[in-house]
């Protein structure tokens, strides 16, 4: 009997990053976005992260953004979301895989989501169809935010899930 046949885990993952990508394409496809906005953080060292060196710097490993008002070409693909942010008053382009976040959350309805990351990265991407794009149309200044949104959102909606595989003898 294989115990193993169903891989609960991964797919309360799929599901969990499907909301995620669905608010975010929601969110990208509307100008009114009443008090929705997001904390977003993210692994900055995960394969297809796109960020600049100065951020890589700044956050090595984790990297939370704010996606409120001040932000621009939010793009929603499959695997991954690309959104053009101010730092310093200098626009970017960064990129992140679905696969790279740690936490999402929408204070603004007391909702969040945590996500568990095991050893081995199970996402890969063609980094040639992800570079940031040189053109930049307006400057926009949006905030970067070291700290994770669970530590921001105290909200008893906060889902993080963890399973084990558990082997019967």
């Amino acid at each position: 009997m294989n115990l193993n046949l169903i891989d609960y885990s991964a797919l309360v993952d799929d599901a969990m990053h499907f909301i995620v990508k669905k608010s975010l394409q929601i969110f990208a496809e509307t100008n009114d976005h009443g008090e929705h906005h997001f904390f977003i953080s993210f692994i900055t060292k995960y394969p297809g992260v796109v960020i600049s060196e100065k951020l890589h710097n700044k956050y090595p490993y984790e990297m939370t953004i704010v996606l409120q008002h001040q932000f621009e070409n939010l793009e929603v693909n499959e695997n991954y979301f690309s959104v053009f942010l101010s730092f310093d008053n200098q626009k970017e382009k960064i990129v992140i895989p679905f696969a790279a976040l740690t936490a999402f959350a929408d204070p603004s309805v007391k909702f969040g989501l945590q996500f568990r990351h095991v050893d081995e990265p199970q996402f890969e991407m063609n980094q040639e169809n992800i570079q940031p794009s040189t053109k930049i149309k307006t400057e926009i200044p949006t905030t970067a935010r070291p700290s994770k949104p669970s530590s921001e959102v105290k909200s008893s909606n906060i889902i993080s899930l963890d399973f084990q595989n558990k082997k019967r003898l």
